[in-house]
């Protein structure tokens, strides 16, 4: 179980109102949340439920894996581009060396993932 996952004791009610504080974003409050959910709580509930059940090192701890992930994707995609990048480069390479066009290199069986480096 996560830390930022519906704690022992905690309610649904607590939890959904503790993912409406988390997925507010790293400028969240408690004053914000419920400026967007006017009427549906109040100041006093939600701020005892924040300090019982630790909503700012949740939310903080969210936040952090969140951008970790965001991370990971960022670089395994660059990684990736960079593969198909010198992919790209040594075809352009075969063709200019050889002189041969687009169509000659396609009869001759080197596709787009030849690599001649």
């Amino acid at each position: 179980m996560e830390i930022w996952d519906k704690q022992p004791g905690e309610s649904q009610k607590a939890y959904a109102w503790f993912c409406r504080y988390r997925d507010y974003g790293v400028d969240r409050s408690i004053a914000k949340v419920l400026q967007k959910y006017i009427g549906k709580a109040s100041s006093a509930v939600l701020s005892r439920w924040s300090v019982k059940y630790d909503w700012v090192k949740r939310a903080e701890t969210y936040d952090e894996h969140l951008e970790k992930e965001r991370r990971k994707e960022y670089e395994a995609h660059n990684l990736e581009m960079g593969k198909r990048h010198i992919q790209q480069l040594c075809r352009a390479r075969v063709l200019l060396i050889a002189g041969m066009t687009s169509s000659d290199c396609d009869d001759a069986g080197i596709g787009p993932r030849y690599s001649a480096c």
